[in-house]
């Protein structure tokens, strides 16, 4: 999927995802030419590392 792709289905605006591109954030991405791509397995791990962490931080407080 593409970045944009990527920000409709995290409904972020495709200036955040860049941006945590740059900063190591979110899903692992990669680049054919000069276009990022990410693969929608890593994608779904992702979001599943985060509902884990968010439901260990609700544990946590």
């Amino acid at each position: 999927m593409t970045t944009e792709d990527l920000a409709l289905k995290l409904r972020r605006p495709v200036g955040t995802i860049r941006n945590w591109r740059l900063r190591g954030y979110g899903p692992c991405g990669f680049k054919v030419g000069n276009t990022v791509l990410y693969r929608r397995e890593a994608v779904d791990d992702w979001i599943a590392e985060q509902e884990k962490a968010e439901a260990n931080r609700r544990v946590s407080a």
